[in-house]
């Protein structure tokens, strides 16, 4: 019986720890998806509003230098220039639809600063191999690429505005540098990434505490029952000179108590059998039994087993206190440990045929309750 309360818990300390490790690992999956969404929600926000501020002052650039509608875009362009003095504009790029939509003709490029990623000479043909053809949608509306583009040196966003000059459509192309926009965002990124390895730290901290005090607890359970497996043998064997230590073993101090009072009546019995004659320990024994079997009758399973074991310990060849222990054990339906006890009867005294049909029977009873579990 120890060893299986024993087994339990060592399940239920396993499973305790599985469940905590389940909750550990669903709580630091669930804040790394979050975090991840976050972190995509918070750039593409920034990227449109960015995206939608670029086109406004890319509006407001072109509507000083005179409007969508030019006669002459050499003097328009200049006049472009001279307004984005002070402003992050990189290059102006100026296009011309050819006879295939998909296609388009640089027609003029102006970069601003010496370092513009702009790698194309007049007259290059060009087509854009995103999901979305800015080129062609900036020929019929102002419209601006979310996508943050970055070289050595550079980072920018392109912003596309329709133009007619001299009854001519064209597309104008402005490069905004979003350098400080692009370093917030690596900034942010870097605050993610740390925070995600902290988690992940205090994550594997956590599950490594939480199965080393599992590792601890069941080494040191498995070193108690052990222990325990030892001093009864002892015990069994007659040495009563033993006790249990119950502020050492706190797991099992309830056990220890009743242990160690156990050992205690039985050194006062050994104490009696020196100090009284055989008939005497015949009495003492033959009350005792009769107790038990009372205690039997009455319902008192528990108490009636504690008896019949003190017997055994004194007498190992009680017949009845085994055939007793056997009936008390399947009254509490423990049919494995009534079979045992019954077992142990028979072994003591095979002529005794009541003994197989209790056996028989416990059998019949133990299938019975067997089929109505499953």
């Amino acid at each position: 019986m120890p060893i299986l309360h024993a087994g339990m818990s060592r399940r239920f300390v396993l499973i305790l720890a599985v469940c905590f490790t389940a909750v550990i690992l669903a709580f630091a999956a669930l804040f790394f998806y979050s975090q991840r969404e976050n972190s995509r929600v918070v750039r593409d926000v920034l990227l449109k509003n960015n995206a939608s501020h670029l086109t406004q002052k890319a509006e407001w650039l072109v509507g000083r230098s005179g409007g969508t509608v030019q006669k002459d875009s050499v003097k328009f362009l200049k006049n472009l220039i001279a307004s984005s003095t002070g402003e992050p504009v990189l290059a102006l790029l100026l296009f011309e639809r050819t006879s295939d939509d998909n296609f388009f003709r640089l027609i003029e490029c102006f970069k601003l600063k010496n370092n513009a990623p702009v790698a194309l000479s007049r007259g290059d043909v060009v087509q854009q191999i995103n999901e979305v053809n800015y080129l062609k949608k900036g020929f019929l509306q102002p419209t601006a690429d979310p996508v943050i583009y970055s070289s050595a040196s550079n980072a920018w966003q392109n912003v596309y505005l329709p133009l007619s000059i001299a009854k001519r459509k064209f597309v104008l192309c402005i490069l905004f540098s979003t350098d400080k926009l692009s370093e917030a965002l690596e900034e942010y990124s870097e605050t993610i990434t740390v925070t995600k390895y902290l988690v992940l730290a205090v994550t594997a901290i956590a599950l490594l505490t939480i199965f080393i005090a599992a590792y601890i607890y069941l080494q040191n359970f498995s070193f108690l029952v052990k222990g325990l497996t030892h001093t009864l043998t002892r015990v069994q064997k007659g040495d009563h000179d033993i006790n249990l230590n119950t502020a050492a073993d706190q797991e099992l101090s309830e056990l220890a108590l009743s242990f160690n009072s156990l050992i205690e009546e039985m050194r006062d019995l050994r104490e009696k059998e020196k100090t009284i004659l055989l008939p005497a320990e015949k009495d003492l024994l033959g009350d005792a039994f009769k107790q038990g079997v009372a205690l039997l009758k009455d319902g008192d399973y528990i108490n009636a087993l504690h008896l019949f074991h003190t017997i055994i310990i004194l007498k190992q060849e009680s017949f009845g206190s085994y055939f007793n222990m056997g009936i008390a054990y399947a009254k509490l339906q423990d049919y494995d440990n009534s079979l045992l006890m019954f077992a142990r009867a028979k072994a003591l005294n095979p002529r005794y045929e009541l003994t197989d049909s209790y056996i028989e029977k416990v059998n019949k009873l133990k299938e019975n309750y067997a089929d109505s579990i499953t």
